[in-house]
């Protein structure tokens, strides 16, 4: 026997498993490398990405702030003054554009447009005007813009164009006077069609891709029109785009957003005026990286492989060694027990002995136990001992049709039940009789409780018809208990594969969700349509928040009665009437967060908050939340009422003066205060500044004309302080997040209604 191990050597089996584990893990740290290279290659990749991108958000940014500024310069009323005075063909003499060169050199120094010059050129008349002053174009372009692409000719020709915005393709400028170096510029022009002036804004590209850049300076970026012109182009070094480069690019919307070209990578991105941005980055960077880690990969596992070669052979034989003499003491049981200098193989050696004299008491004793632990692998399989693992464990084995049910129990709060029950005993006695009449109907079927508050019945085969018989005769039972439980059975479709429990287990818990308020048990056999979630309305917010500011219980009950009843005649869901409760509650508590409450009164509302999540019926609904807004109210009337005769006079001048031009410099002056420290001290006391209260005023006044009078538009806005009418548009719109006349259109469809 000896002879035979000796042959098939453990020595060299030992050595092979080394060997064999060498190699896993060889190629292991070859697919980690290869995993890794890849995410470095990915991680540039994405770098690159957001690079692009956020170079194309600054600049499409950058553009808009220009665009604005364009639209200021060209309204301004001096300029229109002045265009008028051109058109009327008055002497230059009385040509005034102080003002415009002031606005020109003050919008030309936002550090945030990054301009160069702004210039306005008029049509009728050879005028230029920019933030040097006002001169004869004539003289202005050879003196002071000297370009080879845009001469005096050029933008004459801009007055004949149609579009109102044009972003022209960037050119070398230079001042001879001044500034002798070249500028690369950027004209960003503004005429629409009929007009007789023209307003240019030059913006620094350099300093723009400065700006934008950052510390990658070697940012080689090229800005694209959408007919593939270039606009701009950031001569950094890097490659140049080749031709074909925009046939090789993606289209807009699909797939990736970079190509490779002659070895360097291409990204490309576009914006909403369809202008592409391409940022292009030199392949060889990709390629330094990737040999350098093929190199470190390589270096590191040779010397691995080598070390564990070695160790791999030293262990080998020192585990061997051991192992032939206990094989040699287990044959010659007589002989001395191994000395080892292991102590394993020591003891190993020393219990050999003992451990084969006791060898055929131990089979004695086994062949003597067989019988009794044959009977208590019967004896479990009978008793059913831990049933319910392996049951469940079974069931995905058997490729067979099943339907499930699930039962959703919904627990009314104690504030509505003359008895409180103990809800876990009474759950438990709820799932007890569900698994003992499903088990009597349905032989093989499983009942189980899968939550706190639901029980699952897993039926074999096609059975729904059946399914739903029985839960019409379990309904009258479970009927019994209402006034405590109410139950909503879900039953799912029919599955034909085990397999698709999961899918089966998530269809019945939607279809529970979307049970309705009825004080009944309810059966539930398909999906409706319901949203899954849910918020209040700007409109609802307002209304809302309106009335509890105002501490008007009546009106805030009211309103989320209003709002109940609508959600009872949709047949709106169990889920739906939460979380309408939770926006009433959220909105609420932020009224009371913002009157700066203490946390010890505001404590008192969350077991009203609580029950809320435990309201069963419409009738449960209205009575919790009447409670919890009378309860918010009188927070917040208790916290009005602590009189400040600041806040007091202040409020009162805006409730009795909002229609008139009122200024926060001349209610200080009334105080004998600074407008800084009233200011300051209106925010602090009531959580809104001077003007937004005037603001929230004057709407809510306008809000109330709106509805109750058939004045016009600009009548109301007259009539609550605003004077301009685009003023109390944007007003009402940002209050109500409608505008005036949607207000009243569907305010008056909706009493309609």
């Amino acid at each position: 026997m000896i002879a035979l191990l000796v042959r098939q050597s453990l020595f060299r089996k030992i050595l092979t498993s080394f060997m064999i584990l060498i190699v896993i893990f060889a190629l292991v740290d070859v697919a980690i490398f290869s995993l890794v290279k890849n995410r470095l290659h990915g991680e540039r990749i994405e770098q690159n990405r957001l690079t692009l991108r956020h170079a194309a958000d600054r600049y499409h940014s950058q553009f808009e702030r220009v665009k604005n500024a364009l639209y200021k310069q060209y309204t301004d009323k001096d300029v229109t003054r002045l265009n008028r005075l051109i058109i009327s063909k008055t002497q230059k003499d009385s040509f005034k554009t102080g003002a415009i060169v002031e606005d020109i050199q003050v919008t030309v120094r936002e550090p945030e447009l990054y301009l160069d010059n702004m210039m306005l050129l008029f049509k009728p008349v050879p005028l230029l005007v920019d933030k040097k002053g006002a001169t004869e174009e004539e003289r202005l372009f050879p003196d002071i813009f000297t370009s080879e692409t845009y001469s005096s000719t050029y933008w004459k020709a801009q007055f004949e164009r149609e579009p109102n915005y044009v972003i022209h393709p960037a050119a070398s400028f230079f001042n001879p006077a001044e500034h002798p170096e070249k500028k690369t510029l950027i004209p960003y022009s503004i005429k629409p069609p009929t007009a007789s002036y023209l307003v240019v804004a030059m913006i620094d590209a350099e300093r723009l891709r400065q700006a934008i850049a950052g510390e990658r300076t070697n940012l080689n970026l090229t800005i694209l029109e959408p007919d593939g012109r270039v606009l701009y182009r950031a001569d950094t070094g890097g490659p140049v785009l080749p031709d074909g480069l925009l046939s090789a690019l993606p289209a807009a919307g699909g797939g990736p957003d970079y190509t490779v070209l002659d070895g360097n990578y291409y990204f490309s991105q576009q914006d909403a005026d369809g202008l592409q941005y391409i940022l292009s980055v030199p392949g060889l960077s990709f390629a330094e990286e990737a040999n350098r880690l093929n190199k470190l990969m390589l270096l590191v596992m040779a010397a691995a492989v080598i070390v564990s070669l070695v160790l791999s052979v030293l262990f080998s034989k020192r585990i061997h060694k051991p192992v032939r003499e206990l094989l040699s003491s287990i044959s010659n049981p007589g002989e001395t027990a191994l000395d080892s200098q292991i102590h394993e193989f020591d003891l190993i050696g020393h219990k050999i002995q003992t451990l084969l004299k006791e060898k055929d008491e131990i089979l004695g004793e086994l062949r003597q136990q067989q019988s009794v632990l044959n009977g208590y692998d019967y004896i479990a399989k009978l008793k059913n001992i831990n049933h319910e693992l392996s049951d469940w464990h079974s069931i995905p084995h058997h490729a067979e049709t099943f339907t499930i049910v699930l039962y959703e129990l919904r627990f009314r709060s104690a504030a509505f039940v003359d008895m409180p029950v103990n809800r876990e005993l009474a759950a438990q006695s709820i799932g007890e009789h569900l698994k003992l009449v499903t088990d009597e109907r349905f032989p093989g079927s499983y009942t189980f409780r899968m939550e706190a508050h639901q029980f699952l019945s897993v039926v074999p085969g096609n059975e729904r018809d059946r399914l739903v018989a029985m839960l019409e005769e379990l309904k009258p039972m479970l009927d019994r208990d209402r006034r405590h439980c109410l139950v909503t059975a879900a039953v799912s479709s029919w599955f034909g594969h085990s397999a698709q429990l999961g899918h089966a287990y998530k269809q019945v818990q939607e279809m529970a969700r979307q049970a309705r308020l009825l004080e009944e048990m309810q059966i539930v056999l398909e999906c409706r349509t319901d949203p899954s979630v849910y918020a209040l309305t700007l409109t609802q917010e307002q209304e809302l928040n309106a009335a509890l500011q105002a501490a008007n219980a009546a009106e805030a009950v009211r309103l989320v009665g209003q709002w109940l009843d609508e959600l009872d005649r949709d047949e709106a869901s169990v889920r739906r009437f939460r979380l309408f409760a939770s926006s009433v509650s959220a909105q609420a508590q932020k009224i009371v967060e913002h009157y700066k409450v203490e946390a010890s009164t505001s404590w008192r509302l969350k077991p009203m908050i609580q029950q809320l999540g435990e309201c069963c019926t419409l009738k449960e609904y209205r009575d919790t939340l009447q409670a919890f807004l009378n309860a918010v109210t009188v927070f917040i009337k208790e916290k009005k009422e602590a009189s400040d005769p600041i806040v007091e006079h202040v409020l009162g001048v805006l409730q009795g003066h909002y229609a008139e031009d009122l200024s926060l410099e001349a209610l200080a002056g009334s105080l004998n205060l600074t407008p800084a420290y009233v200011s300051t001290y209106i925010k602090e006391k009531t959580g809104v500044n001077f003007t937004d209260h005037l603001h929230d005023i004057r709407v809510r006044k306008a809000r109330e004309l709106l509805l109750e009078t058939g004045m016009n538009i600009q009548e109301i806005a007259e009539q609550v302080g605003y004077r301009n009418i685009s003023s109390f548009n944007r007003m009402f719109k940002n209050r109500t997040g409608q505008s005036p006349g949607e207000y009243r259109r569907t305010q008056t469809m909706a009493r309609t209604s």
